[in-house]
């Protein structure tokens, strides 16, 4: 008798599993980061600015889908990297850490000439890249799906500023709704 017991509560603990366990882990994947594609990320990275104040994160290359809830526009930085920040759709928000106060800070490098000053103490860091031609006019409030590089800002241009989420270098935007 007392083995029939034991099964009975094993053979519950067991089911019980399947039941709770699997659709638990099922609902996470709904919410899990996104890997991109990103096959030109390598050549991007080398000529994105001052790389190497960014931290890296892993995937490297994400894809994000939301909406764009500031005016896109060059960087006031002088880098030349068009520049705006993204509201994540439900399940992307994990993208972001606790200074992305305004949503997912998105760059796409060398829009524009850097500032000579730039050019002048890097190099021309943005010699062979034409993004305008890569990508599509963009504007407050569109619904978009970026793929990037996933990166945290962690000192520029100064030290003490919040070490933000961003996707920089971006690789490609689609645009799911114009606004």
């Amino acid at each position: 008798m007392l083995r029939l017991f034991a099964i009975f509560v094993v053979s519950s603990i067991f089911l019980f599993g399947f039941v709770v366990v699997i659709p638990f882990m099922l609902s996470q994947n709904l919410f899990a980061i996104v890997k991109g594609n990103c096959p030109n990320v390598n050549f991007l990275w080398e000529h994105t600015f001052e790389h190497r104040r960014f931290v890296e994160h892993s995937p490297p290359c994400v894809v994000l889908e939301g909406v764009i809830n500031n005016d896109p526009k060059i960087s006031d930085e002088g880098d030349g990297d068009f520049k705006f920040d993204v509201t994540p759709d439900k399940g992307y928000g994990e993208l972001m850490n606790t200074n992305n106060g305004k949503g997912m800070v998105i760059e796409i490098i060398c829009w524009s000439q850097p500032q000579p000053s730039y050019i002048k103490q890097h190099g021309d860091y943005c010699k062979n890249v034409n993004a305008k031609s890569h990508f599509p006019s963009l504007k407050y409030n569109d619904h978009v799906r970026i793929t990037g590089k996933w990166v945290q800002d962690i000192g520029y241009p100064k030290p003490d500023h919040a070490q933000w989420n961003e996707i920089h270098p971006v690789e490609k935007i689609e645009i799911l709704t114009k606004k």
